[in-house]
């Protein structure tokens, strides 16, 4: 059985064809991650603000002290992850 050179000419096409599909895939998926991780950074820092309030708030009413608590050490916490991201995505 021989294989002829029009049959191999359409596999390599057909190679190419799906190597450019994938790149375009993942270009894509890299543009909407990226998109995704903006949007996140976006939103952490003003949302570590309004848990530090309420946890202010809670421990400091006395309506539950542990959650003001947790509220506020996460609130930190979330904070420095937000303003870490941040710098990262300057350096980069």
């Amino acid at each position: 059985m021989s294989v002829s050179t029009s049959n191999l000419t359409v596999v390599a096409q057909l190679g190419v064809t799906a190597r450019s599909i994938v790149a375009a895939a993942s270009g894509f998926i890299k543009f909407v991650l990226e998109q995704v991780v903006q949007l996140l950074l976006s939103i952490a820092l003003p949302l570590s603000i309004a848990m530090l309030l309420l946890g202010i708030t809670l421990y400091f009413t006395h309506l539950n002290r542990r959650m003001g608590r947790d509220f506020i050490v996460l609130s930190i916490v979330l904070a420095l992850i937000s303003q870490f991201f941040n710098i990262e995505q300057l350096i980069a």
